[in-house]
């Protein structure tokens, strides 16, 4: 697997709120950042493998502002092109719209609806040549969403049940095209996954990923080295943080 489980980048705008407290979620963008940063940069780096015989780089810059919200995400991509992504807010500081523009020209605009507790329920994503809606479920906690479900152009491409441990995704089940996937997810005391194991419904394992950091002194990780279940190097990333 190349890429590091990128449905684990989609879940992460849902389930980092602490079920406790239950406090507005600006876990909707939280990328377990600490200290106040205004920028982060990474520089991501994919070695040479069998099933990728060419190695690449890419890049990815993200915006905060001073309440630690995402302003913007701008990606290139392995061509070098760049695709931004831009976020608004709403007066509970919520989400409501996130605009994608690829060489100036807007490529997607996503439109996020909230329930009664201010948490996402649905988002809405318009292309030129597709439209998808995910629905988000909160069956056992107002905080934490617990199944949720991706539809394309009206037909149902994937769903998902998470199940928490200490308020963090422990496992996570997706179905797509009637295959049933599980993730189970590691953490260290810094909240940073460390493992990932991705097993079938017989309890076969499908893929193992494992993540070392290295962190300046807020903590935050500035060098983070993804393995696979070889132990090979499949994904390299350095960050440089500016702090407001």
């Amino acid at each position: 697997m190349r890429h590091y489980l990128p449905l684990l980048i989609f879940f992460s705008l849902f389930i980092n709120c602490k079920k406790s407290e239950c406090p507005l979620p600006k876990c909707n963008n939280d990328y377990n950042l600490k200290g106040g940063v205004h920028e982060v940069e990474e520089n991501v780096s994919f070695p040479a493998q069998d099933a990728y015989p060419i190695s690449y780089k890419t890049k990815i810059l993200y915006t905060f502002n001073q309440n630690d919200y995402t302003l913007s995400v701008e990606e290139m991509d392995r061509e070098g092109h760049f695709y931004k992504k831009e976020f608004q807010y709403d007066n509970d500081n919520i989400i409501k719209e996130i605009t994608e523009t690829a060489k100036g020209k807007v490529v997607s605009k996503s439109s996020i609806v909230k329930n009664k507790n201010n948490r996402i329920e649905k988002i809405t994503v318009d292309k030129e040549n597709e439209n998808s809606e995910t629905i988000i479920l909160y069956d056992h906690s107002p905080c934490l969403s617990n199944r949720g479900e991706e539809f394309k152009n009206g037909k149902l491409v994937q769903s998902w049940e998470i199940e928490y441990k200490n308020d963090l995704a422990a496992v996570i089940t997706t179905t797509q095209a009637g295959i049933k996937k599980q993730a189970f997810y590691t953490y260290n005391s810094n909240n940073d996954i460390i493992e990932v194991v991705e097993k079938d419904m017989d309890g076969k394992t499908l893929n193992i990923q494992t993540s070392v950091y290295k962190y300046d002194p807020k903590n935050n990780w500035i060098e983070k080295n993804i393995y696979d279940s070889n132990k090979t190097l499949i994904m390299s990333i350095t960050r440089k943080i500016k702090y407001w």
